[in-house]
């Protein structure tokens, strides 16, 4: 799953879905399991200056 990441918003994006399989195999539905990666994908600050 994260082999051959090449930018940041592919590492987000993967880290997003890990974070989906995860919640998944925890048994959490997939609609609340979606919610949760939300508020936790939005609660890590940006490491890149603009």
């Amino acid at each position: 799953m994260f082999a051959n990441i090449e930018n940041p918003e592919e590492a987000l994006a993967s880290a997003g879905q890990a974070v989906l399989l995860y919640l998944d195999d925890c048994g959490m539905p997939a609609q609340e399991a979606a919610m949760l990666r939300d508020e936790i994908m939005l609660s890590i600050p940006p490491t890149r200056k603009m």
